[in-house]
């Protein structure tokens, strides 16, 4: 079930981020790993808002430090 969704972030980062898709790995800091600072945050927030159909606030997008706390949101947040 997290493959599908590693799978989309890929995708959405690939297209709004420029990022390479097979250097996002599941416990990949967004930070440290993949070089997402506060403005790239809010182009991946954007991007799989638009994606999953979901809302990220400022706060929870703050609180992500790694690539599984936010496919962990993403499955809250579909749930909801």
């Amino acid at each position: 079930m997290n493959d599908e969704y590693l799978e989309r972030i890929r995708t959405a980062a690939k297209k709004h981020l420029k990022i390479s898709p097979e250097s996002i790995e599941i416990h990949s800091s967004l930070k440290d790993d993949l070089g997402i600072d506060s403005v790239d945050g809010l182009d991946l927030a954007f991007a799989l808002e638009k994606e999953f159909q979901i809302s990220i606030s400022d706060k929870e997008l703050a609180g992500l430090k790694t690539v599984s706390q936010l496919i962990a949101l993403v499955k809250q947040k579909m749930k909801d």
